[in-house]
């Protein structure tokens, strides 16, 4: 989280990004969102306090993608926003699925 919050502390220094929003999602198998949209300074000050983000379970990528997907489907983008999709991962596609088990063994 550490990288996170550096990342939206650049962010509220920067007056070219006064008007972006951030959403924070994070993922194993399931997706869970812990903010959409908020302006730079409240995003800060959310992950500042401490998320409860734990890495544990497997890695599944399509479960960050589908929440990713659906935040898209709840706003509006005009014609000039510029989308940025940050992906950080403890793991590997599969992580601890049967398959992924079998092929270490």
């Amino acid at each position: 989280m550490q990288v996170c919050r550096e990342f939206l502390h650049s962010q509220m220094q920067s007056p070219m990004a006064e008007k972006d929003r951030y959403s924070l999602v994070s993922f194993n198998s399931v997706a869970t969102t812990h903010f959409s949209r908020m302006p730079a300074k409240q995003a800060w000050h959310v992950v500042a306090g401490g998320l409860p983000i734990i890495p544990e379970l497997g890695t599944s990528f399509m479960a960050g993608f589908t929440a990713v997907h659906e935040l898209f489907q709840i706003g509006h983008f005009d014609d000039s926003s510029s989308v940025r999709i940050y992906l950080l991962s403890d793991g590997r596609p599969g992580d601890w699925t049967s398959a992924a088990v079998r092929n270490l063994q």
